[in-house]
């Protein structure tokens, strides 16, 4: 029946729906602080900054300049005396940079860019408006002061003696600027800035802008196939963003989906140009910082660079996938070593970072905070623009990596909370007293159950079916028989089904409420919850479901029994929700993803697994979920994303009729919950295909069949606009419909799922303690 209640929102629905191989022993966190991360590197450095004055380039002048003094100057790395006519044109040798050219203006920039962008990150960090006034001195006298200032072209930059003063390739001296136009958008803020020294800044960057995208050394830079065209991308994006300039914002977007990576790119993500160079280590990883870069500056919601795909699948995920190996590892580079400063790379490179946030890969992000950040050698400085990434993100980011919860949306609600929103408060407040008595229970274990499974060792998991009953015409009613929907109450009294159940609420509720609470004792007890359960020797589970839903006179175990452990993919993102509190520690990280490592292994393997995954109907279903949200808990993504690109012909394709109905599941008893329950797996796994460029949401086959076409299916029946006909034995749950119906209206944006939403809000309870707060979506 119908009715309209009081409505306690807890949390949180949108986790079935929203939001490199490693091995399990690799150290991650999964959520970062960038300010808190990088305060003592960056303050320290400042600090003594704040000790040295403004050089720039008209402290130095060389004798083969064909500039004046507020002219920069330099002269190409690779060309040398010819021995055999030292008094003619320098010759070339790629790779060997002569020490005897003029870098001295270029050493100034790379100071400049340093100390200035240093400063800024500290103000951005600290408050503290002397780091800021510091950096205005070196900005002002780089652009604003008459007797310092650098003119805003590079006219004489990379010149070789005896052959030009002044090339294109020249352009590429300025991508120290980049990291400081990313300073004065944060410096624009100080109060030691004046509006009138802002637009004087301003100015002489729209002049270079103007200089870069119209005389001949610009086009040439622009046209180069190699890092040079994409360093040229690289700083016109960044000045034009600092400037205002969309036209030539949207030019560079233009020209990375068009241009750079059509041409730059192999299949398997590598940049054959920069493999060619007598550098190739040095050089793909400057490419890939260029590329990162670029998406990091030009990507929008409507507009998503790092998810931007060829149609042979190259993009962004497949140039990391490359590369990620050999930063980990040089050791594993195949291909020859640089021929200067081999050993000197890999430094803290931004793309590990960038790409580790965007393509949600904690992998990256872990190997980036163990690489130096500050190196001091003039050609790894020189490839190394990005050094304050503080100045690329949010204030106080965090990078919150979820599988299938929706980071931003947390962050929004606890943001609310902070704030002391009054609706949201109603809701955690609820939260918390739910968590409170949590706090009050014994942690569950698989050791409690009375009885052995037929291993003989508690420690294995052991469940009984729920449908299967004695057979009353057999005296020992051996074997069962089915009874499909009808729960045998035997369920409940024998086995560990309850318990992992019970553990990954409680669970799941605490990491919740540790998140927007920041209580330590939710955390701590949500820790507690799970040593007992995985990791403590005495009580531990052991990781395989060989005696899950067994029947009796039939099966010790079957393959169906894998779905009593399908709200893992709830736990996972519980676990990462409290990785950031002290009552969790990285040794417990790394041994819990040793648990799931062997349980993926035993899901992939074991005839138990292998029979779940062939299963046509929601079995088939959850499995895959289960498979791929734990493939990417521990750092194995291929085999996730291998899962996910099957669902269209595996699942869609053969669950789904062009109508929209589910076939497999409406001939169940309880035909309303397995659509529903199978609906649910696949929206789970279109979210999941989102990290991998896979696009669920809008596959349809040639006949149609789709997942939205089972949403737009089963709405009327939600609605009461269509009478359920098919069997059900159990009262339909159409409240389930709620958060389907508010993801469909986000993904599809169709703001008809929304007002179906609300009129199922108003008239059914919604009870579920995981439904996310819709609270940020009309």
């Amino acid at each position: 029946m119908k009715k309209k209640v009081r409505i306690y929102i807890i949390l949180f629905t949108f986790i079935l729906f929203f939001p490199f191989l490693i091995t399990y022993n690799i150290s991650y966190a999964q959520c970062l602080s960038l300010n808190e991360l990088e305060k003592e590197r960056v303050v320290a450095a400042a600090k003594k900054y704040l000790l040295e004055q403004p050089v720039t380039i008209t402290s130095y002048k060389s004798a083969r300049s064909a500039g004046g003094l507020h002219d920069y100057f330099s002269e190409g790395d690779y060309w040398w005396p010819d021995t055999a006519n030292p008094d003619g044109p320098y010759i070339q040798r790629d790779g060997l940079s002569n020490p005897d050219n003029f870098v001295s203006h270029r050493q100034a920039l790379m100071r400049f860019s340093v100390q200035a962008s240093t400063l800024a990150a500290a103000y951005k960090i600290t408050g503290e408006e002397k780091y800021a006034a510091h950096a205005l001195l070196h900005i002002k006298a780089w652009f604003v002061t008459p007797s310092s200032r650098m003119n805003p072209h590079l006219k004489f930059a990379q010149a070789i003696k005896g052959k030009v003063t002044g090339r294109g390739i020249g352009i590429i001296d300025t991508i120290h600027l980049i990291e400081i136009a990313k300073a004065i958008e944060v410096l624009e803020k100080s109060k030691s800035w004046s509006v009138d020294e802002f637009e004087k800044v301003k100015g002489w960057f729209k002049e270079y802008l103007d200089w870069m995208t119209t005389h001949k050394y610009g086009i040439d830079e622009r046209d180069a196939k190699n890092n040079h065209g994409t360093c040229w991308v690289f700083q016109v994006a960044a000045f034009a963003e600092l400037v205002g300039d969309t036209a030539k914002m949207n030019f560079c977007r233009d020209r990375f989906k068009n241009i750079l990576l059509p041409e730059q790119m192999a299949k398997d993500g590598s940049f054959p140009l920069e493999l060619k160079r007598t550098k190739p280590y040095g050089y793909s990883l400057f490419n890939l910082e260029a590329m990162t870069g670029i998406c990091q500056i030009l990507s929008t919601k409507d507009d998503n660079l790092w998810k931007f795909t060829l149609e042979d699948g190259r993009n962004m995920g497949k140039a990391m996938e490359f590369i990620y190996p050999f930063i980990k590892e040089k050791s594993k580079w195949t291909y020859p070593k640089d021929v200067m400063f081999f050993d000197e790379w890999p430094v803290r490179q931004s793309s590990l970072l960038f790409a580790g946030i965007a393509l949600e890969r904690p992998a990256y992000i872990s190997l980036w905070k163990q690489l130096n950040p500050d190196p001091t050698v003039d050609e790894v400085v020189r490839n190394f623009p990005v050094r304050q990434p503080v100045l690329w993100m949010n204030d106080n980011y965090e990078f919150l990596n979820l599988i299938l919860l929706d980071g931003e949306t947390l962050k929004k609600i606890r943001s609310r909370f902070e704030s002391g929103d009054k609706d949201i408060l109603k809701k955690v407040n609820h939260l918390v007293k739910q968590s409170e008595k949590i706090l009050k229970l014994k942690p569950m274990t698989v050791i409690d159950k009375e009885s052995f499974p037929p291993s003989g060792d508690k420690h294995d998991y052991m469940s009984v079916a729920p449908y299967w009953w004695p057979d009353t015409t057999k005296p020992d009613g051996l074997p069962y028989v089915r009874r499909d929907g009808e729960r045998n109450p035997d369920r409940e009294k024998i086995g560990d089904r309850k318990r992992i159940g019970d553990m990954i609420e409680s669970v799941y509720t605490l990491g919740l409420t540790y998140y927007i609470t920041r209580d330590e004792k939710f955390a701590k007890k949500a820790a507690d919850f799970l040593r007992v359960w995985f990791l403590n020797p005495e009580s531990r589970m052991n990781p395989n479901l060989n005696y899950a839903q067994s029947i009796r006179g039939r099966t010790e175990g079957r393959g169906a029994g894998i779905i009593d452990s399908y709200k893992f993919t709830d736990l996972l993102d519980a676990i990462r929700l409290i990785e950031c509190s002290t009552s969790w520690t990285q040794e417990d990280n790394n041994e819990l993803i040793k648990w799931f490592d062997d349980y993926l292994k035993w899901l992939l393997t074991s005839d138990n697994g292998k029979s779940e995954a062939e299963a046509k109907n929601n079995h088939g279903t959850t499995y895959a979920v289960q498979v791929s949200t734990i493939a990417i808990f521990v750092g194995k993504d291929s085999i996730a994303a291998n899962f996910v690109s099957q669902i269209p012909s595996k699942r869609i394709a053969t669950q789904i009729e062009p109508d929209g109905s589910e076939p497999f599941e409406l001939v169940r008893t309880k035909s309303w919950g397995y659509c529903l329950l199978n609906l649910e797996g696949l929206m789970q796994l279109a979210k999941l295909g989102e990290r991998f460029g896979i696009d669920l949401w809008n596959f349809t086959t040639t006949d149609g069949r789709s997942i939205r076409k089972v949403i737009d299916w089963l709405t009327p029946y939600a609605l009461g606009k269509n009478k359920w006909t098919y069997p059900q034995i159990v009262p339909m749950e159409i409240e389930r419909m709620y958060p389907v119906l508010k993801t469909a209206a986000i993904k599809y944006n169709e703001p008809a799922y929304s007002k179906h939403a609300k009129i199922i809000l108003e008239e059914y309870e919604i009870k579920s303690e995981t439904i996310l707060f819709y609270s940020n979506y009309k």
